[in-house]
């Protein structure tokens, strides 16, 4: 962990992410504060991306929490499972959910999100979005997320692009179809210290 930090020309940066990949694959293995909001937690890409084109503006708004049920998308997040959803699910600016998968109540999910809202780095930020959930038309998403103003922007996608920001991970494919952590995966198609280096 030491060794590894020692590489990184910075470690004040903020990764805003859509789903658990800045902290495995960041902030816990270099043993980091976590300066953002978006750790043990997951957002649905079409949500995501109406999220960073207004990112500023969503982080300024409250946290309605909701019932699982009355999630958009109870049907997707309850398939396959043997017990009910649990996990605090809250709506924030109207429009986007917040799925807090690692947290125990919305008590402890408000806590957290309040606090690293307030360590975000605007100065050195890292957009970073991985396509998962396969419902949408990924090309649309794909062009979104190009267009979105951020000096620092990454985008793990299971189809190839020209983008110099949008990484192809064929194995987003699969794990798109069968579930499953990506960050193995993603850290294949990248070098993780040149990434984080660049973030100014």
């Amino acid at each position: 962990m030491w060794s590894r930090r020692r590489r990184l020309k910075h470690t004040d940066f903020s990764i805003i992410s859509n789903n658990c990949w800045a902290g495995t694959a960041v902030y816990q293995p270099f043993g980091l504060k976590y300066n953002t909001p978006t750790v043990g937690l997951f957002i649905m890409d079409e949500d995501y991306i109406r999220f960073l084109e207004r990112l500023d503006w969503y982080l300024k708004q409250e946290l309605q929490f909701i019932a699982p049920s009355a999630s958009r998308y109870y049907d997707k997040i309850s398939e396959g499972r043997t017990k009910d959803v649990l996990y605090p699910i809250a709506v924030i600016g109207g429009d986007v959910e917040l799925h807090f998968l690692h947290y125990h109540d919305k008590h402890e999910s408000m806590s957290k999100w309040l606090r690293r809202v307030n360590r975000v780095n605007w100065d050195r930020l890292l957009i970073k979005m991985s396509l998962r959930d396969t419902g949408y038309d990924v090309q649309n998403l794909l062009e979104r997320f190009n267009s979105l103003p951020f000096r620092n922007k990454i985008c793990f996608s299971p189809l190839a692009s020209n983008s110099k920001c949008i990484i192809e991970v064929p194995e987003l494919k699969t794990l798109n179809l069968v579930g499953g952590d990506e960050t193995d995966s993603t850290l294949r198609h990248i070098n993780i210290y040149e990434l984080l280096n660049s973030i100014k």
